[in-house]
């Protein structure tokens, strides 16, 4: 795949990551992801390469001190004539430790962007939370061949996106410390 770390942040003291690769390579997954009508876990199950690639990024993000486990994974399929917001969530109730989202294909510029929540922001959804829901936080802008990696109990939330269909792949990783 040859994905490139583009950043990784040190936000609110939460590390997030962030890889780019080809567009090609992202359209071409969501290419085989449409015409087979396999979720994310059965595509990598059964395409060891692109699991290994995926592992291999995830190495990476960890400097090579964790061992990575693939937990779970599902395929996200958007376009504009469904409702397809994502209120806010977290993903720690799959097990793992870190949620690696790959954006294969879509529109750029018409939403679509992950937006993260500091996570001193103790649970958003609590109605006696009143902080501002936007209040620190950090935007990141949907782009094809884009991977973003953060920890799976951050808060996060998806804006409306309005453009073309667009396929993602959402991977749950546990990262263990190498001793």
């Amino acid at each position: 795949m040859n994905a490139r770390m583009v950043s990784i942040e040190n936000l609110w003291p939460t590390k997030v990551g962030t890889y780019e690769t080809d567009p090609l390579i992202g359209a071409q997954w969501a290419a085989i992801l449409a015409a087979s009508g396999m979720d994310g876990e059965q595509f990598l199950n059964e395409n060891e390469a692109y699991r290994e690639d995926l592992m291999l990024v995830m190495k990476d993000y960890s400097l090579n001190r964790f061992d990575v486990q693939l937990i779970e994974a599902w395929t996200r399929r958007l376009d504009a004539s469904q409702e397809n917001s994502f209120e806010l969530h977290s993903d720690s109730h799959y097990g793992g430790t870190h949620v690696l989202v790959f954006w294969m294909s879509g529109e750029e510029d018409v939403g679509g962007d992950l937006v993260l929540f500091d996570p001193a922001w103790r649970n958003p959804q609590v109605p006696m939370d009143r902080k501002q829901p936007h209040a620190n936080a950090k935007t990141i802008k949907f782009k094809p061949g884009r991977m973003v990696i953060f920890p799976a109990d951050v808060w996060h939330s998806v804006t409306k996106y309005s453009g073309s269909v667009r396929y993602g792949l959402n991977v749950i990783f546990r990262l263990t410390p190498q001793y």
